[in-house]
C-alpha cells in the first residue's frame, strides 16, 4: 500500500511476500522474488489504524489473563483442564490466558503419569514485576535510584 502520494491516489495495494528460489538453470545460485497476493481496498492508514486497535485489543486480553492468573494461583498448582474451564467462565481465550501463562513465567508440571498437568507461579513470584531481582543495573553501585548512593550492590559502603 502506498502510505503518501502527492501525485496520485493513495488507496489500495496489494498482499505480498518474498521468497528464496534458486536459479532454474544454476540451482546452486538462491535469489529472492515477490509473490502477489491478493488486493487491499482502503487506505494505508485505515489498514495501519485497524492493526493498531487489533493489538491494543491483544494488549488488553493479555492483561485481563495476568490479572487472571495471579488470582488463581497462589494458593498453590490448579489443574491445566480447571484452569481452562476457569478462563472459559471469565470469558477469556484459551490462547490469551497461555501468553500470560509465558509472561508470567507460569510453571506446567505433571506430578506423575496418571495425574495430569498442573499450572503453578514459579516460587517466591506471586506478581510478574517481582520476576526482575533488584540488584541488578546497569549502573552498578552509581544507581541514582537506590536508598544509599555510597552503597554498592551488597548493601556495602564504598568511599568516593
Amino acid at each position: 500500500m502506498r502510505t503518501k502520494s502527492n501525485i496520485g491516489p493513495d488507496g489500495g495495494g496489494f498482499v505480498y511476500r518474498l521468497e528464496q528460489a534458486a536459479l532454474a538453470r544454476q540451482r546452486e545460485i538462491l535469489t529472492s522474488h515477490v509473490v502477489w497476493g491478493e488486493p487491499i481496498k482502503g487506505s494505508a492508514r485505515d489498514a495501519l489504524a485497524e492493526a493498531e486497535q487489533s493489538q491494543r485489543e491483544r494488549e488488553t486480553s493479555l492483561d485481563e489473563a495476568r490479572d487472571f492468573l495471579r488470582e488463581l494461583l497462589p494458593a498453590g498448582p490448579v489443574a491445566s483442564n480447571e484452569v481452562k474451564s476457569a478462563a472459559e467462565a471469565n470469558g477469556l481465550s484459551w490462547a490469551s490466558v497461555r501468553r500470560a501463562k509465558k509472561a508470567l513465567g507460569i510453571k506446567a508440571q505433571k506430578e506423575s503419569l496418571r495425574d495430569g498437568w498442573s499450572w503453578s507461579l514459579p516460587k517466591g513470584l506471586n506478581i510478574s514485576e517481582e520476576a526482575q531481582p533488584f540488584e541488578v543495573s546497569p549502573f552498578g553501585c552509581f544507581e541514582p535510584l537506590r536508598d544509599n548512593p555510597n552503597s554498592n550492590s551488597l548493601g556495602e559502603e564504598i568511599e568516593f
